[in-house]
């Protein structure tokens, strides 16, 4: 069973003197919602854990990536949802029926379902600050036939900075859980190592990754080794590095 997603307070309206934050409280499950050619239908399952009513509405967009990799969101009819607006009293919970339009297709097709609060007048005396709750649950149509696929592209170390491109290949999203850098000396010892998260990289689509070596770690690595892991594959490529590369 996937995790259900607790959320809270995403956007927050200031007033003046606050005294008192009053956050929305919800649960969510699944957090992701996926269709393949067998299922036209899925439920969320949406539960207020506060003792306040709670008024929600949904809304989905059809999810698209720009050659920067940056989300773009567009109104849609390939998706239908019921009911839009309803309410929830303090630990209630209730069902969204989700419903799909479009049949599969070679490749995969990306939306997202957004649970938004409509604020509720505070009650409680001398509280000046409200959050307003906002989720977002992705949505998945699986194509015909399923395709990971990824690259490591253009890896370049100039001045001690490395630009690299990750290049989804495939005709699915996958999620770039850790890049990793490891620069070793020439006996093989590690004299550089770097982490970063990063996020989802829809079908087709690449991402520019770029990070600064400090000069004296640099110097003293003669090459790189880059591993991506993703949810569904690892990618990897070495780079040897010349002096040349590193900061004046």
């Amino acid at each position: 069973m996937r995790k259900a997603l607790t959320a809270v307070a995403l956007i927050s309206i200031l007033f003046l003197f606050p005294k008192t934050v009053v956050p929305a409280d919800v649960s969510i499950n699944p957090v992701k919602l996926f269709f393949d050619a067998r299922q036209k239908t899925n439920i969320i399952r949406v539960k207020n854990n506060a003792d306040e009513k709670l008024s929600l509405q949904i809304t989905i967009y059809s999810w698209a990536q720009n050659e920067a990799s940056e989300d773009q969101y567009s109104p849609t009819g390939d998706v239908i949802l019921f009911p839009k607006i309803f309410n929830l009293g303090g630990g209630e919970d209730r069902i969204i029926r989700v419903g799909i339009r479009v049949p599969p297709g070679v490749k995969e097709k990306t939306y997202r379902i957004y649970l938004e609060e409509i604020p509720q007048p505070l009650k409680a005396e001398g509280a000046v600050l409200r959050t307003v709750l906002k989720i977002g649950v992705p949505v998945f149509i699986s194509p015909v036939k399923t395709e990971a696929s990824g690259e490591i592209e253009k890896i370049e170390l100039s001045k001690g900075t490395l630009t690299m491109i990750v290049k989804n290949k495939g005709n699915v999203h996958f999620i770039i859980e850790n890049v990793k850098m490891s620069g070793v000396d020439p006996s093989g010892t590690s004299v550089f190592q770097k982490e970063e998260a990063s996020r989802y990289l829809l079908e087709g689509r690449s991402r520019i990754f770029s990070f600064k070596i400090p000069k004296e770690n640099c110097t003293r690595m003669n090459a790189l080794t880059i591993e991506v892991k993703t949810d569904k594959l690892t990618l990897s490529k070495r780079l040897d590095v010349i002096p040349e590369m590193c900061p004046p």
